[in-house]
């Protein structure tokens, strides 16, 4: 904090950072901070925003029986900023948050990625209604859409594209003890 401001008297204690934070109203707050971000976000044009939901690590309460406190967050890769957070009352209410946090969001012209769970027709309505584009990948979760896609690719892959407007990338990285090799063939939709 020193870096910051100088304190000559030494940093003060959580209960005077509680005293300085408790009079501030937290709609108030709330409303400056989203103009402040919605101001970075602005200065830096269209970016990509990872829409994605994650379990507060320790939030849980065994005694109670109460679960981790569930956050849905929008990250600005850019900047390196979370955008917007919300909570939930559990990872299954995730569906219903995503269209709450985008619809607080000004994403016209920029990329959102969420990840299978997201992967619905209305959330792929309002992104596009938006003027946003979108990745979104599917799995089980749309066994038919996935069946088909696989289908086609293998053909393709063995035919090499043939007469198919295509670009890939691969790459190779390396963490947690283990190597990932990622091949990504991107395809325009009027191809399929």
């Amino acid at each position: 904090m020193e870096q910051f401001l100088a304190l000559p008297d030494g940093i003060p204690s959580a209960d005077t950072f509680r005293r300085a934070f408790e009079p501030i109203n937290p709609k108030v707050f709330e409303r400056c901070f989203r103009r402040w971000v919605e101001s970075i976000a602005e200065a830096t044009g269209a970016q990509v925003i990872p829409i994605d939901g994650n379990t507060l690590k320790g939030s849980y309460d065994r005694e109670q029986g109460k679960s981790g406190l569930h956050l849905v967050s929008a990250w600005s890769s850019e900047d390196r900023l979370v955008l917007l957070l919300l909570k939930q009352d559990g990872k299954s209410n995730e569906i219903t948050a995503i269209p709450a946090l985008l619809e607080l969001l000004d994403m016209a012209g920029c990329i959102i990625t969420i990840d299978a769970m997201g992967t619905q027709t209305a959330i792929t309505s309002q992104i596009f209604n938006a003027k946003a584009d979108y990745v979104l990948p599917f799995k089980g979760n749309h066994p038919t859409l996935s069946g088909q896609v696989k289908n086609w690719s293998e053909q393709q892959l063995y035919q090499v594209f043939k007469g198919i407007i295509h670009s890939y990338d691969k790459r190779v990285e390396t963490g947690h003890h283990r190597t990932e090799k990622h091949q990504i063939w991107c395809v325009p939709i009027s191809q399929l």
